[in-house]
């Protein structure tokens, strides 16, 4: 894997969901981008809380480990 790519891709998806108040969020840096989602009847504090539990899954996840992409569908929220 590509330590640089994976430290870039763990950057922006903490970026994106520090990136607070709005219930679609994007973050770019080059050419990669981490982008977050939330349903629009959940109220901000709501929406923070689903896209730190989906990051704590995409961060546990085996598999995504040194992956340099990764999704994470919850029923409320995505990463």
């Amino acid at each position: 894997y590509k330590s640089d790519e994976l430290t870039q891709a763990k950057v922006l998806v903490d970026k994106v969901v520090a990136n607070s108040g709005t219930s679609y969020r994007v973050e770019r840096s080059g050419e990669a981008q981490a982008v977050a989602q939330c349903t629009g009847d959940l109220s901000a504090t709501d929406c923070q809380d689903c896209l730190m539990e989906a990051i704590q899954r995409l961060k546990l996840q085996p598999f995504c480990g040194t992956s340099t992409w990764g999704d994470v569908y919850l029923a409320k929220c995505y990463v």
